[in-house]
């Protein structure tokens, strides 16, 4: 009797391991019938509905602050951006975008009435 199973798992297990391998010619020949129906250049285009709906859903600095207080997240002053760096800004770019940090920092001061550090990122930005 255990001959006999034993020799049922080697039939078994020799028709797994045959059954399971993988034929390298059929996977080679799959064809698909259209690539891509959008050509990249139309594909990275958005209309200004979109862009409009983009821009209009996304929340302010302020907004994400209050929210952050309303779910009773601490004040870290770590969150805040390091006034030491406008130095370093050559672009009017890059002040632009320092410029738009610290009035979202100026906002997420203000909710947790932190006037302190608003003098700091006020003279700054002055």
């Amino acid at each position: 009797m255990t001959g006999t199973i034993s020799k049922l798992v080697a039939v078994f297990l020799l028709t797994i391991v045959c059954s399971c391998r993988q034929s390298v010619t059929n996977q080679s020949n799959i064809r698909f019938p259209v690539a891509d129906s959008v050509p990249d250049s139309e594909a990275e285009m958005l209309s200004n509905e979109a862009i409009t709906d983009i821009v209009q859903n996304m929340a302010s600095p302020v907004e994400i602050s209050a929210i952050l207080q309303k779910m009773e997240v601490p004040f870290s002053s770590e969150y805040l951006a390091s006034t030491k760096e406008v130095e370093r800004l050559s672009t009017n770019f890059q002040k632009a975008v320092l410029l738009g940090i610290y009035g979202a920092d100026l906002g997420y001061l203000n909710i947790y009435e932190k006037t302190g550090n608003s003098v700091d990122v006020l003279s700054t930005i002055k």
